[in-house]
């Protein structure tokens, strides 16, 4: 489940996740609500982490109703960009029995508490893992990785120094070598995993 930044495009994201990860998994891509009315180009967003829930709530009950035979519930993994992860984060620690393993790329840091964190271990929660490209976030997500882990969930940061606020360039490399930690210990996920482990390097544009 992928959840795009303000402004952004649920396609986009789509593709840049199919690109990275090949066809062993399927994703969905929740598009919020159209930031301009008048101008489809300006991209979407969630007006509050409520909206968000919602929206990813029902994605999964379509995907439990339609796919239930097909649906792996602890091989799935929530994937939020800006306002996607911060939000998200909000959104999903009530559910780590849906999506034990969140990738957060800048965002999502700054939500975190130890209650919030205890709950999402609580609920099924296992790996978070954090993906830098500003100094403001890495900033944050450290401490956001120390309160995870002393509260029983595994925390990572991975930084692409210098990147800036983007989900792609030099952070997609961070990404991909994050995602290899973040799927560790899932034999469902294997084929994936060993999808980032073999694949070129590569760049994605904006």
């Amino acid at each position: 489940m992928i959840a795009h930044g303000a402004g952004g495009m649920a396609e986009w994201h789509c593709q840049h996740y199919a690109e990275l990860l090949g066809p062993a998994c399927t994703l969905v891509c929740l598009k919020g609500k159209r930031k301009f009315a008048s101008d489809a180009n300006r991209g979407y967003y969630f007006p509050n982490h409520l909206a968000l829930a919602e929206e990813l709530l029902g994605a999964h009950s379509a995907l439990l109703e339609h796919h239930a035979e097909q649906i792996v519930t602890n091989a799935a993994v929530y994937v939020g960009y800006s306002q996607g992860a911060s939000m998200g984060v909000l959104a999903v620690a009530e559910h780590g029995d849906w999506f034990p393993r969140l990738l957060l790329v800048e965002g999502g840091y700054e939500n975190w508490s130890g209650a919030l964190a205890k709950r999402y271990a609580s609920t099924g929660g296992r790996r978070v893992l954090f993906v830098c490209g500003t100094e403001h976030c890495r900033n944050l997500a450290q401490l956001s990785v120390f309160i995870l882990r002393r509260n029983g969930v595994a925390a990572e940061l991975r930084v692409a120094v210098g990147a800036g606020h983007r989900p792609d360039g030099p952070v997609t490399e961070k990404v991909r070598d994050g995602l290899i930690w973040l799927l560790d210990e899932s034999p469902e996920l294997a084929l994936v995993r060993a999808a980032l482990t073999a694949a070129p390097e590569r760049q994605t544009g904006d």
